[in-house]
């Protein structure tokens, strides 16, 4: 420590009292006070990436003002509850007409499918699993039959888009097949 830098330390008060680092007199209130900032913002990051990897944080699609692009944004809510109506067909060549009924509880779904086969089969399998809004999946698993003429019980796997407003995927189970669907928006 050089002599005008040990002179300075000796001014100051016993809070103020000064670290020499390389000879260069500092305040150590303010360097513990810029300690504490940066891990008190060290804390939060990581707090931040836990939640967010967690998905308990709530993001909603952006668009910026000037109309460019949308901000690539997930959504971590959706709304699926509503009647919904599509096709389908099995591997085996039936080809399907579909309406589902669903019910949502948070990220819980069940519902219904009315079912009929270009082959004469029909009926409603009940239905119940989960959405995540922030990866566009859908999975249900079939639970119960009702009224059902050469249906079986099935699990679903499906994407829906951008807008929760359309649904694809597969299900398996029984004679496994394709499926694409819409909310239904009118009568």
């Amino acid at each position: 420590m050089n002599v005008s830098a040990s002179l300075r330390a000796s001014a100051l008060t016993s809070a103020q009292r000064s670290v020499t680092i390389d000879g260069t007199v500092t305040n150590s209130l303010r360097s513990r006070a810029l300690v504490y900032r940066l891990l008190a913002a060290l804390i939060t990051t990581i707090a931040l990436g836990v939640a967010s990897a967690a998905g308990a944080l709530p993001v909603i699609d952006a668009v910026p003002e000037d109309g460019a692009r949308a901000a690539k944004v997930r959504r971590t809510e959706c709304i699926l509850a509503g009647p919904w109506r599509g096709t389908a067909v099995d591997v085996e060549g039936t080809r399907w007409r579909f309406e589902l009924a669903l019910e949502q509880n948070g990220s819980a779904i069940t519902g219904a499918f009315d079912w009929v086969g270009s082959n004469g089969s029909r009926g409603r399998e009940r239905v119940a699993g989960t959405v995540n809004c922030a990866a566009h999946q859908l999975t249900m698993r079939g639970v119960a039959l009702e009224h059902a003429n050469s249906l079986g019980l099935a699990r679903y796997a499906l994407r829906l888009d951008t807008a929760y407003t359309t649904l694809d995927g597969r299900w398996t189970g029984g004679v496994p097949g394709t499926m694409r669907g819409s909310r239904v928006t009118g009568p």
